[in-house]
């Protein structure tokens, strides 16, 4: 939230409307500026999270192919190095680390 202390106490003090006006505008302009921020960052974690749900959405249906396949032939095994899926945990990760860097790269 932004620090609006100094345009409070300068409301406080005024005693011509075009200081009160003045510490109004700063103000709100202080506010303007967290919210933008605060949309860009809420912006770029719904696109990580929708990229996420996509991946996820692709793994789950390799999965359903894979079981499909081995339904149809019990002997198909796996390629050698592949004999454990990737947890959950990695991809929470990464998409952390993504959040992170889009919130760092912000031009502000």
């Amino acid at each position: 939230m932004a620090d609006i202390s100094v345009e409070i106490e300068q409301l406080r003090k005024a005693e011509y409307g075009e200081e009160v006006r003045e510490a109004f505008i700063s103000a709100m302009e202080k506010m303007n500026a967290v919210s933008e921020e605060t949309e860009f960052a809420e912006a770029a974690r719904v696109q990580v999270e929708r990229s996420g749900v996509q991946e996820e959405n692709t793994r789950s249906q390799n999965e359903e192919a894979r079981k499909l396949r081995k339904k149809k032939d019990p002997q198909q095994r796996m390629p050698e190095g592949r004999q454990k899926m990737p947890g959950h945990l990695p991809r929470s990760r990464e998409r952390s680390q993504k959040i992170h860097e889009m919130l760092l790269n912000n031009p502000e």
